[in-house]
């Protein structure tokens, strides 16, 4: 253990507290709660990720995103965690902060328990991948030259696409896996199996994210082994790659992806007022937010524009979605759990709430640009397309 010294951090775990609460209550209603439970996940893993409990964030986000699917055999698994998170805030609210090595090492179980109640279920075992895949890298380092504005013209973007893709070989035979298996389902009767077959072709979705994507570790070849296996779209990467000069003042940069969402952190600098305002105009491009951590400076985006997590609400009968990466926090104003309430949004430094008549589960969908016919408001950044075939508005806190 190490003194936490954040003066934020008992407003934090106190939001901590809060969503674990709230989770606790929806977990209790089983199958009915599985929807409000998935949504006090995500608050949860974004007031534990802002107070360094990294590796217990990551596996609630696994288990936010099968709350989510509506796999009820995570039910007994969220559960468990229930107390064992409360222990960790309870260390929080005394002043102590856990060290990252010791956290996976207390975690690891519990995520091999994850592991092994996905696998589980009414698809034959021998369809499950039941090992963690992991991409290996192929990227070539790239070395970019000092850039103190942004990136224009085709050099610099012809020399990105230059680097290798993620191992095809590796992403055909998860995808042939992942088909197979919904394959299988499809013949089973029950709406269980139609939920199965739609949650497997979602899964299939996100891992076709990774043809065409590029290294992050090649524009932080100092780094790469720390970030090896981490990709994004060429797009978001050259974004990125305009605001890569003040990464040479860090100590240390680490990377890791959840639920299409890239947590990137820069960690040993300091920056200047005009130099964050610089960097956050270019990460709320990029549809996302950057804030001050103990160490450095967290920057947190979707990994690709072209298929996100967002969180879903309603407001005045009309729904939209905002990316799950500039979500902070829901707060309810009725004292009630019915949804209604304020969302608190963070694009690039800047802060916004709106008042909201319900939040939905945090899902992962497919977006576009606006089309001709559709009138572009305020806010309004794109359109999504959700599994039913509704499209409704992609908003951005500008």
């Amino acid at each position: 253990m190490k003194p936490l010294n954040d003066d934020r951090a008992g407003v934090l775990v106190a939001d901590a507290k809060r969503a674990l609460d709230g989770l606790s209550a929806s977990l209790s209603k089983g199958l009915y709660g599985m929807t409000q439970g998935a949504l006090h996940c995500h608050d949860l893993v974004v007031a534990m990720t802002q107070v360094g409990l990294d590796p217990i964030a990551s596996i609630v986000n696994d288990i936010s995103y099968q709350l989510t699917l509506g796999q009820p055999g995570v039910l007994d698994l969220a559960k468990s965690v229930v107390p064992l998170i409360e222990k960790s805030l309870s260390d929080l609210s005394m002043g102590l902060m856990p060290e990252s090595q010791q956290l996976q090492e207390q975690w690891l179980p519990v995520a091999q328990r994850l592991q092994e109640t996905l696998v589980q279920g009414p698809v034959p075992s021998e369809f499950f991948d039941t090992a963690a895949l992991r991409l290996p890298s192929t990227a070539t380092p790239l070395s970019i030259t000092k850039v103190h504005g942004r990136i224009h013209g085709a050099t610099a973007q012809n020399e990105l696409l230059l680097e290798s893709l993620p191992d095809v070989s590796t992403l055909r035979v998860q995808g042939l896996r992942l088909v197979q298996r919904a394959r299988v389902a499809n013949h089973k009767k029950g709406d269980r199996s139609v939920i199965q077959v739609d949650n497997l072709l979602s899964e299939l979705q996100d891992w076709s994210l990774r043809l065409g994507q590029r290294a992050l570790s090649s524009i932080y070849p100092r780094f790469q082994t720390a970030i090896k296996d981490v990709f994004v779209d060429p797009d978001q990467l050259l974004r990125l790659a305009s605001v890569s000069s003040f990464v040479e003042r860090a100590t240390h940069v680490s990377a890791q992806v959840r639920g299409l969402t890239l947590f990137l952190d820069w960690c040993g600098l300091t920056l200047s007022g005009d130099e964050q305002h610089q960097i956050a105009e270019v990460i709320s491009e990029m549809r996302g937010q950057m804030r001050s951590i103990g160490y450095g400076y967290r920057l947190t985006f979707p990994c690709s524009l072209a298929r996100v997590r967002v969180v879903p609400f309603v407001l005045k009968g009309q729904r939209y979605a905002v990316t799950a990466a500039q979500y902070l926090k829901f707060e309810s104003t009725s004292g009630k759990n019915d949804g209604f309430g304020k969302i608190f949004l963070r694009s690039g430094i800047t802060t916004k709430s709106l008042d909201v008549d319900q939040v939905l589960a945090p899902e992962n969908v497919n977006v576009s640009s606006i089309p001709r016919e559709i009138a572009q408001h305020q806010w309004m950044v794109g359109v999504i397309l959700d599994k039913t075939g509704v499209l409704y508005p992609w908003v951005a806190p500008l």
